[in-house]
């Protein structure tokens, strides 16, 4: 069976890649809090597991995960990085780039932090303009939160950031590291008086957006339950992702991605 990670591959290995029209998954995630128990590199952790997954099953290959990404709301907590909304947009342009002067034609975004998404989209469609190719980008949250919906009672009860199920996964992946010990129940804190849910207020009828930090309305750092977590929950939602993964990255194979440069 061919290689799939490109750190591991020898040049020609690669080109080999390319000939057979290899599918590049480039996965994205965040140094961040998940609540007082759960590592900070969990989201990069679910990304390295379903990249290696999906492309273990279609032939694709995949890029070394970029750990870091766009979380300036979670700066109040020891240990959480964020970058540049300018920066993260040119590695995430650079390193396209350079899957496409290698040959690559199909380029799909694995994007396992949410507050990356407008910067992904932006670099997207400049890549497009510029180069005529089109991109894809598939966004891990919602799809975790779909494929785990059956396996509970009321999974609303307990979904959170620091919850589940992201918390059950986590604990299938990295086990030796997770300090369920250290779990408190989570409390969102009125923010002057007003309904805070991240960064969405709610009020009335509607919702607006108050750019406040994590640390000011959730000082453990998450949000939902932890307590009902476990590895073999955890396990299956894994399994569930890639099964999704893999059916996305065969649809996105059929596309034809090298589109007329806007004049």
């Amino acid at each position: 069976m061919p290689k799939t990670d490109v750190s591991r591959m020898v040049w020609p290995e690669v080109q080999e890649a390319v000939a057979r029209n290899a599918v590049v998954l480039i996965p994205l995630a965040s140094i961040e809090p998940s609540g007082r128990h759960s590592v900070m590199g969990g989201e990069a952790f679910i990304a390295d597991y379903f990249v290696d997954g999906v492309a273990a099953r279609t032939g694709s290959v995949r890029l070394p995960t970029l750990p870091f990404g766009y979380a300036p709301n979670f700066v109040g907590f020891p240990g959480a990085v964020t970058l540049k909304a300018v920066t993260l947009g040119a590695v995430i342009e650079e390193v396209c780039q350079s899957m496409l002067r290698a040959g690559f034609d199909h380029l799909m975004i694995v994007d396992n932090h949410s507050g990356n998404e407008a910067i992904v989209e932006q670099t997207a469609r400049k890549i497009r303009a510029e180069s005529g190719v089109l991109l894809a980008n598939i966004l891990l949250p919602p799809v975790m939160q779909a494929v785990a919906k059956d396996l509970y009672p009321d999974l609303a009860a307990v979904f959170g950031h620091g919850g589940e199920p992201g918390v059950s996964a986590r604990l299938f992946l990295c086990p030796d590291d997770m300090r369920l010990d250290l779990a408190v129940k989570s409390e969102t804190k009125p923010f002057h008086g007003l309904k805070v849910s991240g960064t969405t207020v709610q009020q009335g009828v509607s919702r607006w957006t108050l750019y406040v930090n994590f640390d000011e309305t959730n000082p453990s750092g998450g949000t939902g339950s932890a307590f009902d977590a476990n590895a073999e929950r955890g396990k299956r939602i894994m399994e569930r992702m890639v099964d999704y993964g893999v059916e996305v990255v065969e649809a996105f194979r059929r596309v034809p991605t090298r589109t007329r440069v806007p004049g």
